[in-house]
């Protein structure tokens, strides 16, 4: 009877280190792309909304040159589909494939997570773009498990935050990751003959998330005094470290890095100086090793530019790529090229 049941626990605890051992091996095959089909826009504020299944089924993203990701004021920030295309053609001279993988609610692992993807498929773009705002730096990512605990599972980690987890942490989120593939496996299949014409849930025209008319000043000041209550105690607190950690994962990658702070409406400029000495000083440190472009205080924008106060809408977008400060930014990109 001991000798039975010692095979037995044997035999189960064989297949549970067989199982473990084919995590990877899962990720890196038809799950991936179950979990990108997933994160599209029908996911609602899944933090790879619009972005992760065009990864996959979009063939004319092979040798990718432009990967930018984000969280949705990035998004807004740049053209849409063609049109961010034709932005960086016409400054570089010659065509230039350019992916927003920017998407709301992104946080440093998800778009960790987004670049890891975009490697582990042999898109390995040129030049990556990161998105900053304060929102993004309010998180509190100052640990791996924190940042890891705020990704939401659509994506699979990426390996840099991964390799930074304590080794009891670590056993621990590869447990996690082991009952999400045993869960969402026997769906696998179901995404293997998929293509990018039969899925794009986005259409090829131009779409934008938010579109005129802007939101009323009486609800844009509601969300300012709302995110200034929250967020600003934690900006204080976080900011740093955060930023931090964007420059020292981010530097890791192969491809050239550019910060981008993108721009707030000037409604929100008196609250924004409140936590401006903390914003300083977090990316004027950053800015000693990888570059920052500051367009937080773009003066040419006004309000009705914006749905609320980071959000841009057509017309602001208008102004900024065509503005000298946008196409100088475009033509540094140009450059790593």
């Amino acid at each position: 009877m001991i000798r039975w049941l010692d095979s037995l626990i044997a035999l189960i605890l064989g297949l549970a280190i067989i199982a473990i051992v084919l995590v990877p091996i899962l990720f890196e095959g038809y799950l991936y792309r179950l979990l990108l089909w997933n994160s599209t826009e029908k996911a609602g504020r899944s933090f790879t909304q619009y972005v992760p299944n065009q990864l996959y089924f979009d063939k004319t993203l092979q040798d990718l040159d432009v990967l930018i990701v984000g969280s949705s004021d990035i998004r807004e920030f740049f053209p849409h589909n063609d049109e961010l295309l034709e932005l960086f053609a016409k400054k570089c001279g010659n065509p230039v494939k350019a992916f927003n993988g920017a998407s709301s609610s992104q946080s440093l692992a998800g778009s960790l997570a987004v670049v890891d993807v975009a490697h582990k498929i042999g898109l390995s773009p040129k030049v990556v773009i990161i998105g900053l705002s304060e929102g993004r730096l309010t998180l509190d990512n100052t640990s791996p498990v924190v940042a890891l605990d705020r990704q939401r599972i659509v994506l699979p980690p990426s390996d840099q935050l991964i390799g930074d987890l304590h080794p009891v942490d670590w056993l621990a989120r590869h447990a996690t990751l082991w009952a999400e593939v045993s869960r969402l496996w026997m769906y696998g299949n179901e995404v293997k003959n998929f293509s990018f014409d039969q899925r794009q849930e986005i259409p090829s025209s131009n779409q934008n998330r938010y579109a005129p008319p802007p939101l009323p000043s009486l609800e844009k000041n509601k969300r300012l005094a709302l995110d200034a209550k929250i967020l600003h105690n934690h900006f204080r607190l976080n900011a740093v470290t955060s930023m931090k950690m964007y420059r020292d994962h981010f530097a890791k990658s192969e491809a050239p890095i550019f910060f981008l702070y993108t721009p707030r409406s000037p409604l929100a400029w008196d609250r924004l100086q409140e936590i401006e000495k903390t914003r300083r000083h977090a990316i004027g440190n950053s800015n000693e090793s990888l570059p920052v472009v500051d367009m937080q205080f773009t003066d040419f924008l006004i309000d009705s530019d914006f749905y609320d106060s980071s959000h841009l809408l057509p017309q602001g977008r208008e102004k900024i790529w065509h503005s000298k400060v946008g196409l100088d930014f475009v033509q540094s990109i140009c450059d790593q090229l």
